[in-house]
């Protein structure tokens, strides 16, 4: 059934990012311009932050909702209050784009991807580096810490999933995989959740190896392949709720978002696109809302519960 949003934000540009932060009660949209912090509760703007100079890529909340982090193209990341969006200090990572940040449980350790194969882990009270994680290749696409602080999880370009020791920083495992949304770990850090297109694969965290497997339905599936059998046509997104109950599925072609139960498989609600198709999604951490972002700079919050 369709379900209408319960708001809908205009930007001008499009969506790059969408973050929520730990409590839920903001989310940031972001284009490579600027960023809009949004009140969930009621709707309304809580601030913008522009971005003069510099391009950023990526940015998350502290777990605390007190510092918005942002990574740069100019290789550096920039803290800043998340009241008054006073820029509070800047770390000087690399001298490439920064794509992916990861916060530890805690808020103290900040990871960042150095964009050379590279993870940089760095004490934000201190602003010191603490440790350099990886070795040099292909970019990280998504990095995430554990929810105990004691390992990070990297994904490269390369279709290669890491697993690190945070004290020691020697790799726990390797393993050939590719995901297109950020990785979660799920029951109490036991588990990593990596999306394909077809399927949802839960690995052991121990050593990389699969548990088990979810289907998406046939009908949902945001890839079409090509007759030929030579690749194919992505046509949108699957992210997993940070409690790994749920999944969303957005397919450009259909218009719309599918939340399924990850349990049972069944199909709870499909969210009506309007003819503004989300091409970029985020769950908030309670798995409250659902947010989605299109190309022409709409951003669409959904509630799920």
């Amino acid at each position: 059934m369709a379900q209408k949003p319960e708001y809908v934000f205009d930007q001008k540009d499009k969506i790059q990012l969408l973050k929520f932060s730990e409590d839920g009660k903001m989310l940031i949209a972001e284009t490579s311009y600027d960023f809009l912090i949004y009140d969930t509760k009621t709707g309304q703007i809580k601030g913008k932050l522009e971005t003069p100079g510099f391009f950023a890529n990526s940015a998350i909340f502290s777990k605390d909702g007190k510092l918005l982090i942002t990574g740069n193209n100019d290789g550096k990341v920039r803290v800043f209050d998340t009241s008054t969006l006073f820029l509070l200090k800047t770390l000087p990572v690399t001298k490439w784009s920064i794509f992916n940040l990861a916060i530890s449980e805690n808020s103290e350790i900040l990871a960042a991807d150095a964009a050379d194969g590279t993870i940089e882990l760095w004490d934000i009270r201190t602003e010191s580096k603490i440790q350099t994680l990886g070795e040099k290749g292909q970019r990280m696409e998504f990095i995430n810490f554990s929810p105990d602080d004691n390992f990070l999880a990297a994904a490269s370009l390369d279709n290669k999933l890491d697993l690190f020791d945070i004290k020691t920083g020697k790799k726990i495992f390797s393993v050939r995989r590719s995901t297109q949304s950020p990785l979660i770990f799920c029951r109490q850090g036991k588990e990593l959740a990596v999306t394909g297109y077809e399927t949802i694969d839960f690995l052991s965290a121990k050593n990389g190896e699969a548990v088990s497997s979810v289907k998406i339905p046939k009908e949902t599936v945001p890839f079409t392949p090509r007759p030929s059998g030579m690749g194919g046509f992505y046509l949108g997104q699957v992210i997993v709720s940070e409690d790994c109950q749920k999944a969303a599925i957005a397919n450009w072609k259909t218009q719309t978002i599918t939340l399924i139960d990850v349990k049972t498989q069944k199909v709870e609600k499909i969210f009506d696109g309007s003819g503004e198709t989300s091409h970029v999604m985020a769950f908030s951490p309670d798995g409250e809302f659902i947010a989605g972002g299109s190309a022409n700079g709409k951003v669409k919050l959904w509630r799920t519960k």
